[in-house]
Order: structure tokens, then sequence, then C-alpha cells
């Protein structure tokens, strides 16, 4: 027979190491969680730029077709074209809607780049072509 004092070191010398063994399967999951949650994050950032870079791009298109629209506005061939029509600028598409109210001409246009949508609504004064309203609108229709 084992003396006492003996058991309870053999007890402790267990306890010990099932401590251990616990805190390195507790550490090694929260550095396996912070690895995969910091390469999520950097994953995700890479999209997040991705689209800022489609939105600037559909923004910049919108512009362009306003552009033209006023363009046309000024040269006397735009009256001919006051429905919705798609106009190409540069390989990619702008939809457009002008209507003529009083003095003022209103250009709604969207352009769609990647996925990524701008619906600009701008009004220009009809007798020195000026824009009078510039603003993006959350959607192509009549609430615009």
């Amino acid at each position: 027979m084992k003396p006492r004092n003996q058991k309870t070191k053999e007890q402790k010398k267990k306890k010990k190491g099932y401590i251990a063994l616990i805190s390195a399967i507790v550490i090694s999951f929260l550095l396996i969680v912070i690895t995969v949650s910091l390469g999520f994050g950097s994953f995700f950032g890479r999209f997040d730029i991705l689209d800022s870079e489609s939105k600037e791009k559909s923004t910049a298109l919108a512009e362009a077709c306003v552009s033209q629209a006023i363009l046309e506005a000024s040269g006397d061939t735009f009256y001919s074209r006051l429905t919705d029509f798609t106009i190409p600028i540069s390989g990619n598409k702008c939809k457009r809607s002008s209507e003529q109210i009083g003095n003022e001409i209103i250009i709604k246009a969207q352009a769609e780049f990647n996925k990524s949508y701008t619906n600009l609504k701008v009004i220009i004064d009809n007798s020195d072509f000026s824009v009078v309203s510039w603003k993006e609108c959350p959607n192509f229709d009549a609430s615009c």
C-alpha cells in the first residue's frame, strides 16, 4: 500500500497534465479562429474595393450620359429624343429619359457597370443650359 502522501502527488500530476492539455486545445482553437477571421477580413476587403471601383465607373458613365444629353440639348438634336433610349458610351450602355417642363429640361440617366448602378436626375435651364439641380436617386423611376 502506498503512503497517502504519494497518492495525492500522483493525482496532482494527473490534474496538471489534464489542465495543460485542455489549455493547449483552447489556445489552439483561439489561434485558429483569429487566423480565419483575419483571412476573411482581407478576402472581403478585396470585394469592398472592387465594389467601390465599380460604383465610381458607373457614376462616371451616368455623368457622361447626362453631359451628352446637355450637349444634344444645346445643339437642337435633343428634342427629337424625349423618350427612353439607350446610348453606348465607350463600350458600356447608359439608359436615359428626358422631358421638358416649361423652361427646364429634366434628364434622368441610369448607368450600370459590373452590377453597380447609378441613377441621376439633372434639371437644366433651357435658356442657357446651366444646371439647376443634380442629384443621385435610389431608383430609375417616377419617384426620382
